[in-house]
């Protein structure tokens, strides 16, 4: 089964952000996964974190794991990693863009009609930064560049879902970006609409929708123009322009492109620390609601099949869910299907992993290539040494790296969850035992608190937990099986196995 989602503008970056790490705990159904991102901006820096974030994600994927719910996922980026409407070096305008001089002297009515849609200002600003909370730009713009049998990525886009829909696995497409800004209110239902038409044969393609409502905010601020004009940045607008893009699409048809709709927002919405217009500052921590979006779409790869299935789909269509309690997050708060804990199972299994290996093995790894006293860790003698597997090459090392460094990402995401909005207490693992804030920038700790690992998962207060000994001594007792060529791999399956919140009895 082939998966494919299209992220489009910031939030939507941002949820694939926090999807890649429920990939990571083994959360995403069988089969792969295609990432393909669509920004104006470039060089915003939450497209970026995202990106460096999957590339760390498929550098530890290479290690060989087999058959465990680390790194599940194969995850699969387009080529170019981001679409944008824009030549790269361009500095376009709106006005430019369309060609506004040459309407004015040729198609005297269409520049008539050009005037009527678009403000003095909204035609001269300049558009490589984003669309800046104005749709109606965006909309003009991905109308007349998304072009899905033309240019890459969307080339190969439309290659891979034509290809599996014909072999009979079928393709799911899931569209992520919020509704209230520029980009993604522009994009989803432009690209949701070009899907529809171009595969409208095709009966066993199902497109989902994950649309986020206003879940932050920030101080309104001016963008100034090289005119000495200024465009406005103003949060307040927020709830008219979800108001006014959702009325839109019911309008104009544009829901009927879907076969599923998740709709996700916050009503105490959270202040950005570092808010800014776009560019590489625009680099906003993770935010819980993400972590919903990225669940939202993870239901519909699992569930959309049974749910159409279910002759009582259409009487039920609109589902509901919220917080048990308004002040509080917590892992019961979580869609979970009906799998119970599964959500709190894997991503607590995953954090501890994280923790871990951070904590005690990568570090003891270290000590062992440096110092070579192999005989006091019984497990690295099973792992490594009996295969004849030396901690000095390079390629071992980078294989140890890489998870080292995606660990550290994983730990920050899951710390930043709980800081995202000062009005909700969110109760998902204990953070200050790897993490702390510090001028509203969260950081993980030179040295962990290895005491809390038992309890890392909240609530507290589970009877005979597992500490860190516990997992080592089991550990010790781990046989490695695999092959030579996967031998770190074996090791990280190994250490992901045992963390496993199975075994909090």
């Amino acid at each position: 089964m082939s998966y494919q989602v299209v992220s489009i503008g910031g939030s939507g970056a941002k949820s694939v952000e926090s999807l890649t790490h429920l990939c990571a705990a083994g959360l995403m159904p069988d089969g792969e996964l295609n990432v393909l991102f669509v920004d104006p901006d470039l060089a915003n820096g939450c497209l970026e974190r995202t990106q460096n974030t999957l590339n760390r994600y498929c550098e530890c994927k290479k290690t060989g794991m087999k058959q465990t719910g680390l790194l599940k996922t194969s995850i699969t980026l387009s080529k170019p990693n981001v679409w944008t409407p824009f030549e790269e070096t361009a500095k376009p305008k709106l006005g430019d863009f369309f060609r506004y001089p040459v309407l004015k002297t040729q198609y005297e009515p269409a520049a008539h009609l050009f005037d009527v849609l678009f403000s003095p200002v909204e035609k001269e600003v300049l558009l490589d930064e984003g669309f800046l909370g104005h749709p109606s730009i965006g909309a003009a713009v991905m109308a007349k560049t998304v072009k899905l049998g033309e240019t890459e990525p969307w080339q190969t886009f439309r290659r891979k879902i034509e290809q599996d829909a014909k072999e009979g696995e079928g393709s799911k497409i899931v569209l992520i970006g919020s509704v209230f800004g520029g980009t993604g209110a522009a994009g989803i239902p432009t690209i949701a609409r070009l899907i529809k038409q171009e595969f409208k044969g095709y009966k066993n393609i199902k497109v989902g929708g994950v649309l986020l409502l206003p879940y932050f905010s920030f101080i309104a601020a001016e963008k100034k123009l090289n005119s000495g004009k200024s465009l406005k940045l103003n949060p307040q607008n927020f709830v008219l322009n979800t108001q006014a893009a959702l009325k839109y699409y019911y309008n104009q048809n544009y829901l009927d492109c879907f076969d599923c709709i998740y709709l996700i927002g916050e009503h105490m919405l959270t202040p950005l620390k570092h808010a800014t217009s776009g560019g590489r500052n625009q680099s906003n921590e993770p935010n819980f609601m993400e972590l919903y979006s990225a669940l939202a779409t993870i239901d519909f790869f699992n569930d959309i099949d049974e749910k159409v299935k279910d002759p009582t789909f259409e009487a039920r269509k609109y589902q509901l869910i919220a917080r048990e309690k308004s002040g509080e997050v917590q892992w019961s708060d979580l869609p979970d299907g009906n799998n119970g804990n599964i959500v709190k199972r894997q991503l607590g299994t995953m954090t501890r992993f994280a923790f871990a290996y951070l904590n005690v093995y990568y570090p003891m790894l270290e000590n062992i290539r440096t110092k070579e006293k192999t005989y006091r860790s019984p497990w690295y003698i099973q792992f490594f040494e009996r295969k004849g597997i030396s901690l000095n090459s390079s390629q071992i090392q980078d294989q140890l790296k890489n998870m080292k460094e995606y660990c550290e990402t994983f730990l920050k995401w899951m710390a930043n969850l709980h800081k995202s909005n000062d009005q909700l207490e969110i109760e998902f693992v204990g953070y200050k035992a790897f993490a702390k804030e510090k001028d509203k920038t969260m950081y993980l700790l030179p040295n962990f608190d290895g005491s809390l690992f038992e309890n890392l998962i909240l609530p507290e207060g589970k009877a005979n937990a597992d500490g860190l000994n516990d997992l080592w001594e089991r550990m010790c007792d781990n046989k490695a099986l695999s092959p030579q060529e996967a031998a770190v791999g074996d090791f990280f399956k190994a250490v992901f196995e045992e963390s496993d919140l199975i075994k909090v009895r």
